[in-house]
């Protein structure tokens, strides 16, 4: 759970410089998580 509080678009290296990372808001963190192991 708290992998997940502390999971958010200023944390990940590849949204901090995207244009629209307020807009996907870096995508559903579950889903990075399971699928590509990069939940933060």
């Amino acid at each position: 759970m708290q992998k997940n509080r502390e999971s958010h678009v200023l944390n990940k290296p590849k949204c901090k410089t995207c244009w629209a990372k307020y807009f996907c808001s870096g995508g559903c963190h579950a889903n990075a998580d399971l699928f590509h192991g990069f939940g933060l």
